[in-house]
């Protein structure tokens, strides 16, 4: 008699037990977090702070248990696909975060000494047209002093009340002015801040001097135009926080 192919009934073979395996709800949701993690390029920081630890966590107990019970699940692959999201959307994110930092340290240093080195030079017209965005200036700069729109004369009225005091000592050259630090870099939606501290060292006395550097995007050429948004003498360290620029950027 012929030799039956037919298994018994209740035994299965190898790859049959092993499709029986369960997927890993902790594989899946690591995978799905790991897809999240793409979020940590938008600029809101809560997102690279949350995703891609949350899936590089649950990713790991997720392969501890397919370690301990092989037997029973499954998702390895996916564990670890979400782990690899995870790490390289996490570390490009902070490394173009750290990038687009220093680069606005960098650039509100520049136009904060600029301005001060204007203002040290006794040229207080230079200094206050810094005080509005490139745009702005190249707008106006070859009106007459009749031409000005009224907000304009108002603002370098302002101005030279501001400078007052201490600031109309630096604008005589008295003293020195030194480069202290960059205390901040701040961002407000398409808004940059840079707060930029100096020393100014003269006979009377020695006094902190703080510059705010601020940047924005042309609404019609949609280049980023930095100028000067305050101004403050005697500053106490660590008291500034930064307020959007209202309408073109004007200091008011």
């Amino acid at each position: 008699m012929a030799e039956s192919n037919v298994r018994p009934t209740g035994i299965a073979s190898g790859e049959e037990l092993e499709s029986y395996r369960s997927l890993s709800t902790l594989a899946v949701l690591s995978f799905v977090l790991g897809l999240l993690s793409l979020l940590s390029f938008a600029p809101v920081k809560f997102f690279v702070l949350f995703f891609p630890p949350a899936a590089i966590v649950v990713g790991v107990l997720a392969l501890r248990q397919l370690a301990a019970a092989p037997e029973v699940w499954t998702g390895g692959r996916l564990a670890k696909l979400g782990i690899g999201l995870a790490v390289v959307c996490a570390g490009t994110s902070l490394a173009l975060k750290q990038l687009n930092y220093t680069r606005i340290q960098r650039e509100g240093r520049v136009v904060a000494e600029h301005f001060l080195t204007t203002l040290h030079s006794g040229d207080i017209e230079g200094a206050f047209w810094l005080r509005m965005p490139t745009e702005v200036r190249e707008q106006i700069k070859e009106m007459v002093t009749e031409e000005l729109p009224s907000q304009v004369l108002e603002q370098y009225g302002s101005f030279r009340g501001d400078l007052e005091g201490w600031g109309e000592a630096i604008a005589r050259g008295e003293g020195t002015v030194e480069f202290q630090e960059v205390e901040g870099v701040y961002t407000i939606g398409e808004q940059e801040y840079a707060s930029v501290i100096f020393k100014y060292q003269a006979e009377q006395r020695d006094l902190l001097v703080l510059v705010v550097a601020t940047s924005i995007i042309a609404p019609d050429t949609h280049n980023r135009s930095w100028f000067v948004k305050e101004l403050k003498f005697d500053y106490q360290p660590a008291s500034y926080a930064p307020k959007p620029a209202g309408g073109h950027g004007h200091s008011h």
